[in-house]
């Protein structure tokens, strides 16, 4: 019976979803802000989610193909996260199933220009501002498309729908690969929330660990 509703449930947020997208309502005054909740929380809980099951469960897959499933997050949370007592696969630790590690940066040390270690007391770089100058206009770039008209017109509407789903895509991979080597940090993980940081996970620390290895 609990599966039953929360189906209906899952269905109908779905189905609220796209209907609130389209409809004009939900595209000035109140009706703006609570399709920009909406948008805002289900990602939110799906990251999580994600994460969880990355961590906790035996085999994921489906939970991680069901996190994409708008507000999925509650049934997992009420359903079976408080019920299943936890198997503590995450935490940072040396070594990883992938042969190299992406720990932590207070943990490690990352080669700069001539092979220098960089260490995260020095001063910060003009790649880190620049990479920083990245997050922020992605950011703004994802604010202004939600406060823009929908649907978007011509060629905007295929390029909208790419921008918001490249992203989930790449934060999916960016919280995999961090359970998968062992190297989960609570700040990279809140920081795959952020539009497009998988971009600089893989350039700052995937590929260097890579070439270190």
């Amino acid at each position: 019976m609990k599966t039953r509703i929360w189906a209906v449930l899952l269905v109908f947020a779905t189905a609220f979803g796209y209907w609130a997208i389209f409809d004009p309502w939900f595209h000035e005054g109140i009706g703006r802000w609570l399709l920009v909740s909406y948008c805002c929380i289900h990602p939110v809980g799906a990251f999580w989610m994600i994460y969880a099951s990355l961590r906790e469960e035996k085999r994921p897959l489906g939970y991680v193909l069901l996190a994409f499933v708008p507000y999925s997050f509650l049934w997992y949370y009420f359903g079976r996260a408080r019920h299943v007592p936890r198997r503590g696969r995450g935490g940072p630790a040396s070594g990883s199933r992938s042969g190299y590690s992406v720990g932590p940066e207070s943990e490690r040390k990352t080669a700069g220009p001539g092979g220098s270690a960089r260490t995260p007391e020095k001063a910060i770089a003009a790649k880190d501002l620049a990479w920083l100058a990245f997050l922020c206009g992605t950011s703004l770039i994802a604010l202004w498309q939600f406060a823009s008209a929908w649907p978007a017109p011509g060629v905007v509407l295929p390029l909208r729908v790419l921008f918001f789903l490249l992203h989930p895509a790449g934060a999916v991979w960016m919280i995999w690969h961090l359970v998968r080597s062992k190297g989960v940090s609570t700040r990279l993980v809140l920081l795959a929330m952020i539009p497009y940081s998988f971009v600089w996970y893989y350039f700052e620390r995937v590929r260097p660990a890579r070439s270190a290895s």
